[in-house]
């Protein structure tokens, strides 16, 4: 289950480039595209991506997106949020609220360039949540980090600066 509050910030001067929340969508529909900014896409593969109830009862009442997903292997079911225009080179922020219900594997957060498909863009930073409640970032098991507890919200916050080369990211999980 996953709590999509996107808010991507540019810079000193903060804009909003994406917002995604799913508070005018009714329980157990898609999401909308169209976002107070920004869009989302969907593709279910072998899972759903429906708008949810708050699972989390210390969660203030606002709906949430549910990405349900099926042992694998199967088709990825995907939720692809993205900016409203391209804003190019800059530093930015991204806040999202997580749940993960205890049983469920290995979940992926995923940023990608804006460039691309929700079937074909390759990430530019690649998170799993992982069963042991840590975060293994790109793929690589020695880039753990962390903890998270299940059945109970939390927040993951990612500062992205785009102006040096190479682009770097710094990831933090805010639990209470």
């Amino acid at each position: 289950m996953l709590l999509l509050i996107l808010l991507a910030l540019a810079g000193c001067n903060s804009t909003t480039v994406l917002l995604a929340n799913f508070n005018v969508e009714p329980v157990g529909a898609p999401p909308a595209p169209t976002q107070p900014t920004g869009t989302v896409a969907i593709a279910d593969g072998a899972g759903t991506v429906r708008v949810a109830a708050s699972p989390d009862p210390a969660s203030p009442a606002n709906n949430w997106l549910r990405i349900s997903h099926p042992t694998q292997p199967a088709p990825e079911t995907v939720m692809r949020a993205q900016f409203d225009s391209f804003h190019g080179t800059g530093r930015y922020g991204l806040l999202v609220s997580v749940f993960i219900p205890s049983g469920t594997g290995a979940v992926t957060l995923q940023l990608e360039p804006f460039a691309g498909s929700i079937s074909s863009s390759p990430d530019f930073l690649h998170l799993d949540f992982m069963p042991e409640n840590n975060v293994r970032i790109n793929d690589h098991n020695a880039n753990r980090f962390g903890s998270f507890t299940r059945d109970k919200s939390f927040v993951v916050s990612i500062r992205i600066d785009t102006t040096v080369s190479p682009a770097k990211a710094t990831v933090s999980l805010l639990v209470s």
